[in-house]
């Protein structure tokens, strides 16, 4: 869908459509449409949109939106009679204006809705718990600095540790740095338990950097697997992603 802002002229002629204005604010908008041709055309614009789409189902207005883009989009209609469109259509879709007024979904406030938090391990896998211990200890106490430290020094005797690999990448991750948490992540063997954790956490980094189509493939290797939990939010997040 392509991304709109919160035109004010738009607004005020979704509102005055829909019947959303008292007395006097309507009033006032009748007087500047009277005064401004523009705005006329607009204001037609909105309510030929909005009678149409009313008089299709629900259902078959969401197929009908994408067919009806592709078309504008090829026969050279310019962007702001397709932003009137979608702007009409996603009032009649999704019931009201307070639609229009929301923030737009990105692929970072998803990230941000979607992420899980990693708690640490009790009881830790290895051959020296000292060591794992001690890399838990400064997990938990939010010290990666030091986590990332003792985890390079671990890796460096046990490099196919997939513990030690999944943790990695969860402290890059905390850490911000999610190029290198992905990578971290990817090293996580689909025989490992923390597979599916790193392939979700994967993705969530991803979405972090921008990498939408990289996101929707972990997902989807997600939502296919084991773990009902996982699969059922990347399924919910892959849907919110259709949408963007």
């Amino acid at each position: 869908m392509e991304e709109q802002d919160n035109d004010p002229t738009m607004e005020r002629a979704i509102r005055y459509v829909e019947n959303d204005m008292d007395v006097v604010e309507r009033a006032s908008f009748e007087q500047d449409v009277a005064k401004d041709p523009a705005m006329q055309v607009d204001l037609a614009a909105v309510r030929s949109t909005i009678t149409a789409l009313k008089e299709l189902g629900v259902e078959r207005l969401r197929k009908e939106l994408s067919v009806t883009d592709a078309e504008m989009n090829k026969s050279g209609i310019s962007a702001t009679w397709r932003k009137w469109w979608w702007a009409a259509a996603a009032v009649v879709l999704l019931g009201g204006l307070g639609w229009w007024l929301m923030p737009r979904e990105t692929p970072q406030a998803l990230a941000k809705h979607y992420a899980i938090r990693e708690e640490g391990l009790p009881v830790l896998m290895g051959n020296d718990p000292r060591v794992l211990d001690a890399i838990m200890n400064a997990y938990k106490q939010d010290d990666y600095a030091t986590a990332d430290l003792l985890l390079g020094q671990a890796l460096l005797q046990a490099p196919a540790n997939d513990t030690l690999l999944y943790f990695t990448g969860v402290v890059l991750d905390r850490e911000k740095k999610y190029q290198q948490a992905i990578a971290a992540y990817y090293q996580v063997p689909d025989s490992s338990v923390f597979a599916l954790r790193a392939m979700y956490r994967g993705a969530i980094c991803a979405l972090q950097e921008n990498k939408t189509e990289q996101a929707r493939v972990l997902l989807q290797r997600v939502a296919a697997g084991t773990d009902a939990q996982l699969s059922g939010r990347a399924e919910e997040l892959l849907e919110r992603l259709r949408r963007l």
